[in-house]
């Protein structure tokens, strides 16, 4: 048993030598392009994606501040944008400090100004509000076909405010039709609310996109160009093939507790291994206060601008360090395609213990899957584990009442030869009261 002990801690070691490496080797790929003599193209306005802030690079800014909020946001569904409708929905508005105050644009003003220093030279208050003021007088309703030009603002020199001839600054991103802005966020906002379809912009280089750079990066795909869970950022739209595309044991999971009258008011549900966190954002959308654990930094990173997770939903530890030292318990907890790397001496730990750590954890349904011996990258590994065999393991390895088989997930399509594993419900009676009304 020792013997085997040091040989599955020397696998592991070895697993996560080649996660470092394969990270290693993305990274040689990420710096931004500036070797093309800058352009000039007509960019769709549904292609900008909001960029650099403060004369920081959206990188360094995020970075700083943390707010990856701004990552992966097209213009038009900005705060520049939004703060624009709501003015032309009510011009008067504009002279109402609190309606101001309210708008994510003036928060989105407030924290650049708290972090730098300043907003467009404005270090008061008076000086931030005018010129939140001023911009939503840029709309040609309110300040004619010319616009305004204001040297000072609240008692302070206006700074950093392009004209309004001169083109926007975009950087192209790679494999995709997306477009980062560089400068000219004030001015493509209002080219949106002028409901044009594209814009003239200069194009300065080309890059990775943030999100783009953390997923190449990610332990999971270890720099290949590959999404390893759904992202529906628009940066994606190139070839990206999907390792797992999760909708359909989510179909099938949903569909399950829809069965047994369960949702998710009032109800907590566990993702151990998260990965990007698709099955978290998931459930938190059914209502569940939806948690997850995952060990890679990066990849949880993933989930704070892909899906928009709180940074406190996902927790990030080893499942098995966190399976131990919890004593908490979860309606719905979610073991997914983890427990092979145990069996197969890939992770170190026995599987067995780790099963009834996963079942201490859970009050109410697990809903599990593991490799399988059919799998082409299991041949030799897994010898016996079928379907059959999981559920008469996870029966005696468990305290479940019933293990119920759902059915097969389609990752087949994108691996041939791989996946079809069956994704099963083990639900311990009386642990999980139908949901009322």
């Amino acid at each position: 048993m020792a013997a085997r002990g040091a040989g599955s801690e020397a696998v592991s070691l070895l697993e996560r030598l080649r996660h470092r490496i394969g990270r290693k080797r993305s990274e040689h790929d990420l710096a931004p392009e500036l070797f093309d003599p800058p352009r000039v193209e007509a960019v769709p306005i549904e292609a900008l994606l909001v960029g650099s802030q403060a004369g920081r690079p959206l990188e360094r800014w995020v970075a700083e501040t943390g707010e990856t909020s701004r990552a992966s946001l097209r213009l038009a569904d900005s705060p520049y944008v939004s703060f624009l409708r709501a003015v032309r929905g009510s011009p008067g508005r504009l002279g109402d400090d609190a309606f101001l105050r309210g708008t994510d644009y003036y928060r989105m003003a407030r924290r650049c100004a708290d972090h730098v220093g300043k907003w467009f030279g404005a270090r008061e208050e008076a000086g931030i509000l005018e010129r939140v003021r001023a911009f939503g007088r840029m709309l040609p309703e309110l300040s004619g076909p010319a616009g305004s030009e204001h040297p000072a603002l609240g008692g302070e020199k206006l700074q950093g405010r392009s004209s309004r001839g001169e083109p926007l600054r975009v950087f192209a991103l790679r494999d995709s039709r997306c477009r980062e802005l560089d400068d000219g966020h004030h001015r493509a906002a209002l080219a949106v609310m002028d409901g044009v379809e594209s814009v003239e912009a200069r194009v300065i280089g080309a890059k990775w996109s943030y999100l783009q750079r953390l997923v190449l990066q990610g332990v999971q795909t270890r720099g290949r160009k590959e999404l390893y869970q759904p992202l529906p950022a628009p940066e994606f739209d190139g070839a990206w093939p999907l390792v797992r595309r999760c909708t359909d044991r989510f179909a099938m999971m949903e569909r399950f507790l829809r069965e047994r009258g369960i949702s998710g008011g009032g109800r907590r549900s566990l993702d151990l291994a998260s990965s990007y966190g698709w099955f978290v954002g998931a459930f938190r959308d059914l209502g569940f206060d939806a948690r997850g654990v995952e060990r890679d930094t990066i990849a949880a990173s993933v989930g704070r601008v892909g899906y928009r997770l709180a940074p406190e939903s996902v927790r990030v530890m080893s499942v098995e360090r966190f399976l131990r030292e919890n004593r908490e318990r979860f309606d719905v907890v979610l073991f997914l395609s983890i427990l092979h790397h145990f069996v197969i001496g890939r992770e170190s730990g026995e599987a067995s213990e780790l099963i009834r750590l996963v079942d201490r954890a859970c009050s109410g349904v697990l809903f599990f899957d593991t490799g399988e011996e059919h799998e082409a990258w299991m041949r030799g590994k897994l010898p016996g584990w079928t379907p059959e065999f999981v559920a008469r393991w996870l029966r005696e390895n468990t305290t479940f009442d019933e293990i119920v088989p759902l059915g097969r997930d389609e990752d087949v399509a994108t691996f041939p030869g791989n996946y079809g594993r069956t994704l099963f419900a083990c639900v311990r009676r009386g642990g999980i009261s139908p949901s009322s009304g």
